[in-house]
């Protein structure tokens, strides 16, 4: 093989590998915190279509379960632990409703919404 090919072969394969690193970017992590009867924060800002790692951690006292329909999300949080899950914000600008899905705590309050713009 030339050496004009090895270089061009080289150069082919940097640019590649440098492709598909950066497709596989880490997601970006938010902590959201679970109590009686409240998110923390109760708001989260995404783009449209990024990857998320939700740390979810159980400040309260009763297990908790973090609801999102429109992100296919839903994870018990038991008192006093956390659970990570990893999800895509929604293709379309707006408001995306996450809650509690333990009987009653939504009515108490405990709701959220991912704003995603």
């Amino acid at each position: 093989m030339d050496m004009l090919r090895w270089l061009s072969l080289v150069a082919l394969l940097a640019t590649t590998l440098f492709s598909v690193s950066a497709c596989g970017a880490p997601p970006r992590e938010i902590a959201i915190t679970l109590r009686e009867f409240s998110f923390a924060p109760a708001q989260v800002e995404a783009k449209s279509g990024e990857k998320l790692r939700l740390v979810l951690t159980n400040a309260g006292k009763l297990t908790h379960t973090f609801v999102s329909q429109e992100m296919k999300i839903s994870r018990d949080v038991e008192a006093g632990k956390s659970e990570s899950v990893e999800a895509i914000a929604p293709g379309q600008s707006g408001d995306y409703t996450f809650t509690c899905g333990v009987p009653g705590h939504e009515a108490a309050g405990m709701r959220g919404a991912f704003v995603v713009k």
